[in-house]
């Protein structure tokens, strides 16, 4: 059960483990709520609460996804303290930097390119996590840098 406090959240945790303040996608949005406090906001019926700029997407009565594509400035709003780990780099984490990371942590991942969102994205096989990275000319003559992070469920969105 949550308190007054803000809720401390680690996104190293998140990529990790798949987990978010110890929430699993998947819970359910009664228990979501016994153990969370009330969102900042929540839009399109109600579907997507926003605690800052992380966005819980809700599908079915469950928790099915947590975005967010404010990378370099990441907040958690009123409810939570966020430790962004390597999400709020200026400029952004690089691709062959972010894949450095996971491997000298002995993180299997691997990376695909999407060609419909000239996307490279990053996923975490242990726990699902992925990191989007976009192409960016203005930094060191051109590379792939952090744009967006995702934990979803893999049936879902």
């Amino acid at each position: 059960m949550h308190g007054s406090r803000a809720i401390a959240i680690a996104l190293e945790e998140l990529a990790l483990t798949g987990r978010f303040g110890g929430i699993p996608v998947g819970i359910g949005l009664e228990e979501l709520s016994s153990q969370f406090p009330p969102p900042d906001d929540k839009s399109v019926c109600g579907r997507i609460w926003c605690y800052g700029n992380i966005e819980f997407h809700c599908i079915d009565g469950r928790l099915a996804m947590i975005f967010s594509d404010h990378l370099g400035q990441l907040s958690g709003g009123v409810s939570l303290t966020l430790d962004p780990w390597v999400f709020n780099e200026s400029p952004p984490i690089s691709l062959d930097k972010y894949c450095g990371l996971l491997s000298a942590r002995k993180l299997d991942h691997g990376v695909r390119f999407e060609e419909r969102t000239d996307q490279a994205v990053v996923s975490v096989e242990n726990s699902g996590f992925e990191c989007r990275f976009e192409w960016n000319t203005e930094t060191q003559g051109g590379r792939f840098v952090a744009s967006a992070i995702c934990q979803r469920l893999r049936d879902a969105v």
